[in-house]
């Protein structure tokens, strides 16, 4: 992709792709070494893996975070998010679900943690439409705290810095001083096009590359064909979450044959684009995060 994008373009030969079930978890281990804390997706393995290279290289990272005040989403999506649960959603576009595998014990941890949240952002910001109020909860509180954090924590770890234009302080002030009708029309990315064009003077504008993870992939298939469902199976029978009556194990086990029967159901119907993994996703990450706590270091190819 990179190649259409720039044919003269010169990419290290180090930059490979990530093989293997084995690589990824790998990986994914070091994130959640490196962050202390649960990470936010299958792709944490490869920004990890990309800002590794990068400092091998001796060279900078250049990343997207922050991007959320650009408004890189439409004005019917941003309806979608404010109107949702969770107001949280992923690289694809799918808004994020809230878990249905708690105990009550867990359900009270989280909606007490989800209310302290909202009243804390009421309290801080008056919103004038729903467009400030999509801003200010994924700048604040959702998505660019989370985002913010995982990067430099992977940076601190490697003990180098990362360039982050979009976080610029001299940019956001920029374009909040823009006129209204130049900072959005309803569609994605309209203001970072008009703000290369009057301040580069071109209107070669190319839209960057979506990273979107095979996260929902790697639920659904096991070890043999490149992807976790055997390491899903293993933490839903020994899970540590159910020990501590966080987490009820017919729920998840039920909630992870609804995510098989969706994924297969999505693959025949062609609606894949809409199916989430996140909430499978959630009780994995926090697995795995607890079993490195205390020291249990799983073979992944034991339990195949």
């Amino acid at each position: 992709v990179l190649k259409e994008k720039r044919p003269d373009i010169n990419i290290d030969s180090n930059c490979s792709q990530i093989e293997s079930p084995d690589e990824a978890l790998s990986l994914l281990k070091a994130a959640i070494n490196a962050a202390n804390q649960p990470v936010n997706g299958l792709v944490a393995s490869a920004v990890y893996k990309a800002i590794m290279i990068a400092v091998k290289n001796r060279s900078v990272p250049i990343l997207g975070t922050g991007e959320t005040i650009f408004f890189t989403s439409t004005f019917d999506f941003i309806k979608k998010v404010n109107s949702s649960l969770t107001r949280n959603y992923a690289a694809d576009k799918t808004i994020q679900t809230t878990g249905d595998f708690l105990t009550n014990k867990g359900l009270d941890l989280a909606v007490e943690s989800q209310l302290d949240t909202l009243e804390h952002g009421d309290n801080i910001f008056e919103y004038k439409n729903m467009m400030e109020k999509f801003i200010h909860d994924q700048q604040f509180f959702i998505d660019a705290p989370r985002v913010d954090y995982e990067v430099s924590s992977y940076c601190n770890y490697f003990c180098t810095s990362a360039y982050t234009p979009l976080r610029d302080p001299k940019l956001l002030e920029l374009f909040l001083n823009l006129p209204k009708n130049l900072q959005h029309d309803g569609r994605p990315k309209t203001v970072i096009r008009n703000l290369i064009s009057s301040l580069e003077d071109r209107t070669d504008y190319s839209a960057g590359l979506r990273m979107t993870s095979p996260q929902r992939e790697f639920f659904r298939n096991n070890y043999q064909n490149g992807g976790f469902s055997d390491l899903v199976e293993y933490f839903i029978s020994n899970s540590l979450l159910v020990d501590l009556d966080i987490v009820c194990k017919k729920k998840i086990q039920a909630s992870y044959q609804n995510y098989i029967n969706d994924f297969d159901k999505s693959k025949v119907e062609g609606n894949f684009a809409l199916l989430s993994s996140y909430n499978i996703w959630k009780f994995f990450i926090t697995e795995l995060w607890l079993n490195q706590k205390i020291g249990i270091n799983i073979d992944f190819r034991s339990i195949v």
